[in-house]
């Protein structure tokens, strides 16, 4: 599962709905992406989403409450787009490195289970810090 922000040529999100959720289908090539079924975007698919300057709030459907903000920069020393995004981890704010959703195949669609969110956070120390919620 890969999530990504749309963006234009000159680093601005490109809607008002920028971020999307694909599969990463490794097995078939690093490139390739499929998008989520019906049934997957009601457990992996991403929730209100709210675009202001040039950042983007919103939410995974697996789980609502936990708010998650991308923003985008152009650092002068690279001169290419970089997106961050962050939440609160743990009661810290934290630069978001990955997270993971387990679920339980279900009739019409996938149970979550629990969610795992991993990041660094943003305070001088950068500690690592990891959360497990439950929906």
């Amino acid at each position: 599962m890969q999530y990504s922000l749309q963006l234009d040529d000159r680093c601005r999100l490109a809607s008002d709905t920028p971020v999307s959720a694909v599969w990463k289908l490794l097995t078939v090539s690093p490139d390739k992406t499929a998008s989520l079924s019906v049934f997957d975007q009601l457990a992996y698919g991403v929730a209100q989403q709210h675009v202001a300057d040039n950042e983007v709030s919103f939410s995974l459907k697996a789980l609502e409450q936990k708010r998650i903000t991308a923003r985008v920069a152009v650092p002068p020393q690279s001169g290419t787009c970089a997106a961050q995004a962050q939440t609160d981890i743990q009661g810290q704010r934290a630069v978001l490195e990955r997270i993971y959703v387990q679920t339980e195949e279900g009739w019409l669609k996938p149970k979550v289970l629990y969610v795992d969110v991993f990041g660094t956070s943003v305070d001088a120390r950068a500690t690592p810090v990891q959360e497990r919620l439950t929906p």
